[in-house]
Order: C-alpha cells, then sequence, then structure tokens
C-alpha cells in the first residue's frame, strides 16, 4: 500500500513499542489538529493494530502509516506476516483477556481491511 504525503514511522520490536507507536501518532495527528474523540479513536486504533502486528506479524520491522486527506484520516500498520488469516474477528467469551482488537477497531473506523503480499500484511482503518 502506497499512500502519498504519507507520514510513515517504523515500530521496533522492543517493550513499549506501542505506546512509542501511539506517542509518534500523536505528535503526527495533533499536528494536523485532529483532537478530541477522534484523536481517541485514532490512537486506540493505532494500538490495537500495532500490537496485532507485533503480536502475530512475523519477526520483521512493523510500519505504522498515517495519512490525512480532505478530512479522512487512514491509520495502517504493516508486518512482515504473509497472511490475513488473523485478520478475521473471532467471537470471543466475556472472560477472554485478547481478542477483541479488530472488533475495536471495525466498531471505531469508518471503513476498515487489509491486504497481503507474500512478504507482507497491511491493515488499515480509515475515520
Amino acid at each position: 500500500m502506497s499512500l502519498p504525503d504519507a507520514v510513515h514511522h517504523e515500530v521496533t520490536r522492543a517493550p513499549g513499542s506501542v505506546g512509542t507507536a501511539r506517542r509518534a501518532a500523536r505528535r503526527v495527528l495533533t499536528g494536523w489538529s485532529i483532537t478530541g474523540d477522534r484523536l481517541d479513536d485514532a490512537l486506540l486504533i493505532v494500538s490495537e493494530l500495532v500490537t496485532n502486528a507485533l503480536v502475530h506479524g512475523g519477526t520483521g520491522p512493523v510500519g505504522l502509516i498515517l495519512r490525512e486527506v480532505r478530512g479522512c484520516l487512514t491509520v495502517a500498520v504493516r508486518d512482515c506476516g504473509p497472511s490475513t488469516s488473523t485478520l478475521i474477528p473471532c467471537p470471543q467469551s466475556a472472560a477472554a483477556e485478547s481478542g477483541r482488537g479488530l472488533d475495536i477497531v471495525a466498531r471505531l473506523a469508518r471503513q476498515c481491511g487489509a491486504c497481503s503480499t507474500p512478504r507482507s500484511t497491511t491493515v488499515w482503518a480509515r475515520l
């Protein structure tokens, strides 16, 4: 997925990576005058997608991509996993401690989806 005029941030695989990605996204989004609930929703989406990429996306780098055009904000995360099989939200019991991330993303976004190549998967959400 090539997005012109997008901001790219590489997420390292280290403790605190998700928080670092959120802080980087916050700086960019507030610079674009995105505030309030929209900012909160975007940062939650960043957290969920980066977490999924770090857990399910192979061992290579994870890229965070942010783009805003005419009021449409896109958050995308690219990982080194070749399959979209982990992108289908699975029903979880109320007692489950994980597995709700993609459902949260789908509920917050106007649109969301994924594209996959043999070398990477990109999951995106539009607000």
